[in-house]
């Protein structure tokens, strides 16, 4: 669908006070975007990686998203978060009204987790650890394989 079918269902069906459609903002901004929403939903149909509901975990928001890219494996719990088929509106909907019904205790723990969750997970040092070990990985192959031995 193109941007002003989008736009015109959205004014059409009355929601024009309460979605918002936002092309590309400098990554300042997209902090303050994810942090100041109650609820961040991914949708994608195709996903590389889910950088999208990452962000919004470290930003402490209880996040929708289908499970594509890296989402099936982020451990969402129904609470943090709920993981949908993708093309499913159906499922798609049920989890936006269940995350947004949540208790202030609820989305706080929420927030918490998966703020904790990503910055166990997926932090610089995370990050160079596992790189760390592929070549460590690679060099004790290389080692065997010019020793002869397997």
């Amino acid at each position: 669908m193109g941007n002003s079918l989008l736009l015109g269902m959205h004014t059409e069906g009355g929601f024009e006070h309460n979605l918002l459609f936002i092309d590309l903002l400098p990554e300042d901004d997209l902090i303050k975007l994810y942090s100041a929403s109650d609820l961040v939903v991914s949708s994608s149909l195709h996903e590389s990686f889910g950088l999208v509901t990452l962000e919004a975990m470290a930003c402490g928001r209880p996040v929708v998203s289908t499970s594509t890219g890296v989402v099936p494996d982020l451990e969402l719990d129904g609470v943090g978060g709920i993981v949908v088929s993708p093309g499913n509106v159906g499922e798609l909907a049920e989890a936006i009204v269940k995350l947004l019904s949540l208790n202030d205790e609820d989305r706080k723990a929420a927030a918490r987790r998966n703020r904790e969750f990503v910055e166990a997970e997926f932090s610089v040092a995370q990050w160079v650890d596992r790189v760390v070990e592929v070549y460590e990985k690679a060099l004790r192959e290389e080692v065997k394989y010019r020793s002869g031995t397997k």
